[in-house]
């Protein structure tokens, strides 16, 4: 069996495969299996990754029939993993060429189930926009306190390492939303006994135009709190909601700031539109922190945001319920 489960997302990567691929492929770590789940594409995205297949037996290829979205990509592609652990590369990210040794060997240094190492965000011409080194920590009893859930500031599932059983109980990427990764990472951040940081930057963002990372429409909203009703649901389902409540409340206000300031900062060119959508956050905000909300299940709020003559949450057709659980009808189903 593989040391390392790579799952790779694919939807419409053509352009950026190549890449994503070969620094995959020249990881000093050899000891791997690379599973590449394509959602659909359109564009010659499977064919790249069946050319590479062809010359390296660890690349495995999956074929979803129809688009389910990245969350729906990742779970097949954890229900096919082999490996002591996993670890995501989106396609058109790349990584750097020691990257699965260093996790491995920080994982392995105290039998950690989560490792976090640094990341970068570049462009299209590879010029580094932020980035992001972890100071080194490690954190043996993560159960002890509930804070223990903000010690990973990146809250993408790519560039950690994760302990596989960590997937082999109840936890599952949302399928058709966006934010999935802010839905999983905290569970799996409940759900583990031990993490550690590594002061390594081995991960490359590709921040393009288009991406989920830049751009915003009120289904990004509504996916947002719906992550937290996912995190809430599972809390609950561990029966640890009571120690969790201030650390969740906590979670929710952080993550609605940054979300509104990238809005405001990005987003100069329709400033209308981002104040409904900030009008929609402050107002899905004082529901969930009204304590209650966070106890109960509840149905999706209509409150008035601006959007049209008609605008509460349930007059703009999106029939989506904010409860325990995940329920969407609104949108397109790829969110990549």
């Amino acid at each position: 069996m593989p040391r390392i489960s790579v799952i790779v997302p694919v939807y419409n990567a053509y352009a950026f495969l190549d890449r994503c691929i070969v620094s995959i492929l020249q990881q000093s770590c050899s000891d791997f299996e690379a599973i590449f789940v394509d959602d659909c594409s359109t564009d010659h995205s499977v064919s790249m990754v069946r050319h590479f297949a062809r010359n390296d037996s660890r690349i495995t290829l999956s074929v979803h029939e129809q688009n389910r979205g990245p969350g729906a990509a990742r779970n097949t592609g954890v229900a096919m993993a082999r490996g002591d652990y996993i670890t995501f590369v989106d396609s058109d990210d790349f990584i750097e060429p020691n990257l699965f040794e260093n996790m491995v060997h920080a994982s392995e240094s105290g039998k950690f189930d989560i490792v976090e190492t640094g990341c970068q965000a570049v462009d299209d011409e590879d010029n580094v926009l932020w980035d992001y080194t972890p100071a080194p920590m490690r954190v043996n009893q993560l159960a002890a306190n509930p804070d223990n859930i903000f010690l990973v500031r990146e809250w993408g599932v790519t560039q950690k390492l994760w302990r596989r059983t960590l997937f082999q109980s109840d936890v599952a990427f949302p399928e058709g939303v966006f934010w999935e990764d802010i839905a999983v990472v905290p569970a799996l951040i409940v759900d583990a006994r031990s993490l550690v940081r590594v002061d390594y930057i081995g991960y490359n963002y590709l921040q393009r135009s288009g991406s989920i990372t830049n751009s915003r429409s009120i289904k990004h909203v509504q996916d947002l709190f719906a992550a937290f009703d996912y995190l809430i649901a599972h809390l609950r389902k561990r029966n640890i909601m009571a120690q969790y409540r201030k650390v969740l409340s906590h979670l929710i206000e952080s993550r609605v700031e940054y979300f509104v300031k990238h809005m405001r900062s990005n987003f100069t060119s329709d400033p209308e539109q981002v104040e409904s959508l900030v009008r929609l956050c402050k107002a899905l905000t004082a529901e969930y922190l009204s304590g209650e909300h966070i106890a109960e299940t509840r149905d999706v709020v209509s409150v008035d945001v601006g959007f049209g003559p008609s605008s509460s949450l349930t007059s703009i057709g999106t029939k989506k319920k904010l409860s325990s659980g995940i329920t969407t009808s609104a949108g397109e189903q790829h969110v990549a």
